[in-house]
């Protein structure tokens, strides 16, 4: 997870955090017939957090960290700054 840290400082983020989630639901349904279903899951993932110009960025992956470790371009991260036209 390193990397993805080290990636973002290079791409010019003044702050960089990630973070690792994995929460566990439980929905309960029950109908006027009094039938109950019992509905479990799992969802899990990272979250990386960038502050670039003054700006924050978010990002969010439920696959794993293979989602994060995709190239990032400059814009995108100058983006979360407010230049190039992105959202300020």
């Amino acid at each position: 997870m390193q990397e993805v840290l080290v990636e973002a400082e290079r791409l010019g983020a003044e702050f960089a955090d990630l973070r690792y989630y994995r929460a566990r639901t439980l929905a309960v349904t029950a109908s006027e017939s009094r039938e109950v279903v019992n509905n479990y899951g799992v969802s899990e993932g990272y979250a990386l957090r960038v502050l670039v110009r003054g700006a924050w960025g978010y990002l969010t992956a439920n696959r794993g960290a293979e989602g994060l470790r995709r190239p990032r371009r400059r814009k995108e991260l100058s983006w979360a700054g407010g230049r190039e036209g992105g959202p300020a």
